[in-house]
């Protein structure tokens, strides 16, 4: 497993780390001895005030990529907030209904499962190897989160780890994936692998309101405007 290198900021000014010169204490107080000393004309003390004024200026000309106002950025949209902690509490109680029925069928991690053909012939014999808890949510209910693997010579299905979902015995569906569970695991093994930020609805958050396949990362429309609101009624917490 590889190391992602974390970059730490460090002031130009005085060294320190965890902040930049424009940030940085002991700079400002240099100025504000300066500013005492000679007045606003000095040229480091200009120098700073332009700075700032810059940094004011273009703060409230920028408009925002996710509701288009300005005055702010996509991280610190008031709109996408509510609308991200709305997806929040909502997604907690369909996670519930997954994971209620996982545990109902003894489905997860250890679980055999038989599946068929095309034909519904030649039924292959697969274990759950594992579930995707953070692909469990309501933007998509049709996301393979169950990690499987052939079970007679322990080589993945169609050459790679094999994925599914819920069955359509399980949702009583005519939709989704076909097959039988032969040998249930246990609720233990079910919920031990389960992060506690799944059922407080935060795991993935992040990530469903960025990737552009749900459509959740801008208000912005087709044509250009931003008129496409978030509706939390679009989203329900049943399974189908």
């Amino acid at each position: 497993m590889g190391y992602r290198y974390k970059r730490t900021v460090h002031c130009s000014y005085c060294g320190e780390s965890g902040h930049n010169k424009s940030g940085c204490p002991s700079y400002k107080e240099r100025i504000e001895q300066y500013r005492a000393d000679f007045g606003d004309e000095h040229y480091a003390v200009r120098a700073y005030d332009d700075k700032k004024a810059r940094k004011a200026t273009s703060a409230k000309s920028r408009r925002c990529s996710y509701c288009g106002q300005g005055g702010h950025n996509k991280a610190g949209c008031p709109t996408l907030k509510t609308a991200m902690e709305l997806f929040r509490t909502k997604n907690i109680e369909y996670r519930k209904n997954v994971l209620s029925t996982l545990v109902e069928n003894g489905l997860g991690p250890g679980t055999l499962i038989t599946i068929a053909d095309y034909w519904n012939e030649n039924k292959q014999l697969f274990m759950v190897t594992g579930v995707d808890w953070a692909e469990v949510h309501m933007a998509d209910k049709s996301l393979d989160f169950l990690k499987t693997r052939k079970v007679k010579n322990i080589t993945a299905i169609h050459g790679g780890n094999g994925i599914t979902r819920l069955s359509q015995s399980i949702l009583s569906s005519e939709w989704g994936p076909k097959y039988e569970i032969v040998v249930p695991t246990s609720e233990t093994n079910i919920r031990s692998t389960m992060p506690a930020t799944f059922l407080t609805g935060t795991l993935g958050l992040k990530q469903i309101f960025k990737n552009k396949q749900f459509g959740l990362h801008t208000m912005k429309d087709s044509w250009g405007d931003f008129d496409d609101k978030f509706e939390i009624n679009k989203f329900d917490a049943e399974l189908t």
